[in-house]
């Protein structure tokens, strides 16, 4: 993102051009805000008690979206706060591996694209967003081992 003064507009690389040289005008970046409330979540999970070892169910909740990007080195400087993720994923065919994989990646998949977004989000864009997201975990089951497995997914994404 890059502001010139003189013209009073934002632009960003062109992805037409892949970042080389090619700029197009972009919207401003949001301003974000601080809200007065309180964001908790938690979850929690009964395993079958037919296979106590196995875990099939699996559960993310980043309660401090945020903080989270920031330790993982990607701030999130034009995002709301409070900002929040679940994600429940469910392994099918008595497995549990494709879900463990998901857990472990959603947020690498989510985070980096919140970072590319600078401007007020709108509904659209973060269904878009979310999409993209399980589109890229599936894309991580299909070149893994638990490509025959598989799992379910709910995602939601406070903002």
């Amino acid at each position: 993102l890059w502001f010139d003064a003189l013209a009073d507009t934002y632009y960003t690389a062109s992805s037409a051009t892949g970042g080389a040289g090619g700029f197009v005008c972009a919207t401003p970046p949001n301003e974000p805000l601080i809200h007065p409330v309180t964001c908790r979540m938690g979850s929690s999970s009964f395993p079958d008690s037919s296979a106590p070892s196995r875990k099939e169910e699996l559960q993310v909740v980043l309660s401090d979206l945020p903080k989270t990007a920031a330790v993982l080195k990607t701030p999130l400087p034009f995002l709301d706060r409070p900002a929040a993720f679940a994600a429940l994923f469910d392994g099918l065919r008595s497995s549990g591996a494709a879900a463990e994989l998901c857990a472990r990646n959603c947020h690498k998949q989510l985070i980096p694209r919140l970072e590319a977004h600078a401007a007020a989000w709108e509904p659209f864009e973060l269904e878009e967003a979310l999409i993209a997201t399980l589109a890229g975990l599936d894309s991580l089951i299909l070149g893994s081992e638990a490509a025959f497995e598989g799992c379910s997914a709910v995602l939601a994404l406070a903002l």
